[in-house]
């Protein structure tokens, strides 16, 4: 850990912000190939749902393995691995039309992604005073967002010129450059570190694991990941995955018009990130923010999803809203932060992200077996048309989730907790 900040270390957080960036475009990428997806491997919405969950089934149990391996093992070897991971899972995604090769596709890739956002606030604590952890993990998942925003619409667009697996390989590519890039500056950043005297945690496998049962018998992660994963799963259910088909049968919007909207929900956490942080620490009211953003949310989420006649603006601008006060959600790994030590820092951000990814694990899928639920009948070619009630009926999840959170955050209050300052 280090008391300044130099231009090495804001380079190499960047780069671990850039691969949480990277591991979004690999994430949301299906929602924007939904059609194509589903005629490749012949599935409807429930195995599509399934497919494109095994991200999730690699990525949320790895998060209660995450903070043991980057506190105890060098932090290089491991994004490393991790990386190519996502990047040979992309490669194995595109070779052939088997569902059961795609699976393990996306379950590589969800693998390798697991590292991304822990990794990154690892190397945070690592490299930057203690008083920015807050406020980076608000600007990392501004980097990671802002690509996912721009993911969305780039997607579409490349979509209307290409075909699905050719946009995967370039994903794939990607993470080899990407991987190279991580070696040559953490490589030198070890050496740097030297002079800084900045030491690797030394604890052992066993003191790691040790570390890792201390933490998850705290009531306090439970929390904070419990409000993380209902504050989240409107963004891993809707905007990930159900949004964009979703806004072209309630709005008749086209795949780039819809693209567009949904990128709006990712701007909005961008503006919302950095910020929320920030004022946490100030007013040392983190849940008061979480249950205020979460209402605010819910109440926006019902305007957009549910309210018919609304021009392409009003939903753009309603989105960006949506986006803002869900990214209240950052305050929950700020909170993990709050009960730990340095060498324990990426353990407890890890255990509170499982919770978060506990919802995209089992959401999706369940968001596609609603619709298989509602579905009329109705098909085209072999592929299953899904009305906008089934749609109406799947995405109340979406809003539901959100006034949880509302509620839990206001019954367990600022007052029955101790908040640290950063």
């Amino acid at each position: 850990m280090v008391h300044k900040t130099s231009r090495v270390g804001v380079f190499i957080v960047l780069l671990g912000a850039f691969f949480y960036c990277y591991e979004y475009f690999l994430r949301i990428a299906p929602s924007v190939m939904q059609i194509p997806l589903m005629q490749a491997f012949n599935v409807d919405a429930t195995l599509f749902g399934t497919l494109i969950g095994f991200y999730y089934y690699a990525y949320t149990p790895m998060q209660l393995l995450v903070g043991v391996i980057v506190d105890r093992f060098r932090l290089k070897h491991v994004l490393i691995v991790a990386i190519l991971s996502c990047a040979c899972g992309s490669f194995l995604f595109i070779t052939s039309s088997n569902y059961a090769v795609a699976a393990l596709g996306r379950f590589l890739q969800g693998f390798g992604s697991a590292f991304a956002f822990v990794g990154a606030l690892k190397l945070a604590s690592r490299w930057l005073p203690l008083w920015w952890f807050a406020s980076f993990s608000g600007t990392c998942t501004t980097i990671g967002f802002l690509g996912a925003a721009f993911g969305d619409v780039a997607l579409t667009h490349a979509m209307q010129r290409t075909s699905w697996d050719g946009i995967i390989k370039f994903f794939a590519l990607m993470g080899l450059v990407l991987a190279v890039i991580f070696y040559c500056a953490l490589t030198y950043g070890e050496h740097y570190s030297k002079t800084l005297k900045i030491k690797e945690d030394t604890s052992t496998l066993k003191e790691a694991f040790k570390q890792l049962l201390k933490l998850i018998r705290l009531p306090y992660l439970w929390l904070a990941g419990t409000l993380g994963g209902l504050l989240f799963l409107p963004t891993i259910v809707f905007a990930d995955l159900w949004g964009i088909p979703y806004l072209q049968k309630f709005h008749n919007y086209s795949l780039t018009q819809a693209g567009l909207a949904i990128s709006m929900i990712y701007l909005g956490w961008v503006l919302g990130s950095p910020f929320q942080g920030i004022i946490s620490n100030l007013i040392k009211k983190r849940l008061r923010i979480i249950w205020i953003g979460a209402l605010s949310a819910a109440i926006t989420s019902c305007l957009v999803l549910y309210m018919p006649n609304l021009s392409f603006s009003w939903v753009c601008f309603l989105f960006i809203l949506f986006g803002m006060a869900s990214s209240v959600e950052v305050l929950t790994f700020a909170m993990g932060r709050d009960v730990c030590t340095h060498n324990t820092t990426g353990t407890a951000i890890a255990f509170v992200n499982f919770l978060v990814m506990l919802s995209g694990m089992f959401m999706q899928n369940f968001v596609g077996w609603l619709l298989d639920h509602y579905w009329t009948g109705q098909m085209q070619g072999d592929i299953r048309i899904y009305s906008l009630a089934a749609y109406q009926h799947a995405v109340v999840v979406v809003p539901i989730s959100l006034l949880f959170a509302a509620l839990l955050a206001i019954i367990v209050n600022d007052q029955k907790l101790k908040i640290h300052s950063d």
